[in-house]
């Protein structure tokens, strides 16, 4: 989706008429491929290898097109400010619950209308429960990616002491357990410091998430923040506190993880931690990080990524979308 929005972008660019090219992937672009011109896409993240992997794929099609990710400070109040600015992004993030908010008129107001003929953007190739309209039934924004929650497994622990990927949560104790009878401290890792992005988070947002998905009554008390339905959180903190409860996350030495994207990937790198808790953003960074670990180059293994199993009948997977918009 990124690349049809940065393709909408490119019509102001100027070039010569369409030509056709092929990316090999079916995709055939509706403007010269010799367009040049600048793109700038701002954001919140500091480090978005999702993003960068993107360009890569898009200047195969346009190689003469400059793309660049500008990281804001402070990028929710400052956002409508930077889009009054000359210098303002021809794309950023956007957020669906900035609709409605009077705080943010002023970016709504940049917002282009991406469901018009005049674009022609193909948005039918987007899931349907992916795709926000406002009242008007106008779309001011699109999915860019969708942030997943589980873990990282080092495979080849796992299979040098003998033991299978937890599908369930008895079984995600009994191989915490069995872990710690071979001498792991702490199983399962994961960056514990800030409250929004920790290993709890990850933990706990899936199921709560799926409690008010299977009790939609539910919905509006937990949005008018009704202290009774808070009682929909109560298996996820109790799971979360019996994973540490139980030795299979040691706090203190999930502490000394400075942040939730690099320091959790060097660690995990490190080859002694069976479960590294995450997100899917922050695996996007890892392939650029093994050579960054002397601990991995000396000695790599295979690893993957997969739900954690929060209960008996396995984990949930729930992918909380971005937006942009133009």
């Amino acid at each position: 989706m990124l690349i049809i929005s940065m393709a909408a972008a490119l019509a102001a660019c100027g070039g010569k008429s369409p030509k056709e090219a092929d990316s090999g992937a079916g995709f055939k672009p509706s403007l010269d491929a010799d367009s040049s011109c600048r793109i700038t896409v701002a954001g919140a993240y500091d480090n978005f290898e999702a993003l960068e992997a993107e360009f890569d794929r898009f200047n195969e099609i346009y190689p003469n097109v400059q793309l660049s990710y500008v990281k804001l400070d402070d990028y929710n109040n400052m956002l409508g400010t930077v889009l009054e600015s000359n210098d303002k992004p021809n794309i950023f993030f956007s957020y669906t619950w900035m609709m409605g908010n009077e705080q943010y008129d002023p970016v709504i107001a940049h917002m282009e209308e991406l469901s018009g003929s005049e674009l022609g953007l193909k948005l039918d190739c987007i899931r349907p429960g992916l795709i926000n309209h406002d009242t008007e039934g106008h779309v001011f924004m699109v999915p860019v990616f969708a942030r997943t929650y589980g873990m990282l497994v080092n495979d080849d622990l796992f299979k040098k002491e003998g033991l299978s990927v937890p599908t369930t949560l008895t079984e995600l104790m009994d191989v915490c357990g069995k872990f710690r009878e071979k001498g792991y401290t702490s199983p399962m890792m994961g960056y514990s410091q800030d409250p929004s992005s920790s290993l709890m988070n990850a933990i706990a947002y899936p199921p709560v998430a799926a409690a008010l998905e299977e009790n939609p009554d539910a919905v509006p008390p937990a949005n008018n923040l009704d202290p009774q339905a808070g009682e929909y959180m109560r298996q996820a903190l109790e799971t979360t506190k019996q994973l540490i409860q139980n030795g299979c996350i040691d706090l203190g030495e999930c502490d000394k993880i400075e942040d939730n994207y690099t320091q959790v990937i060097l660690r995990f790198f490190e080859g002694d931690v069976p479960m590294m808790i995450c997100t899917g953003d922050t695996v996007s960074g890892t392939k650029k990080r093994e050579s960054r670990s002397e601990a991995f180059t000396a000695a790599p293994f295979a690893y993957s990524f997969a739900p954690i199993p929060v209960t008996d009948k396995g984990g949930y997977f729930i992918d909380s979308p971005w937006w942009s918009s133009l």
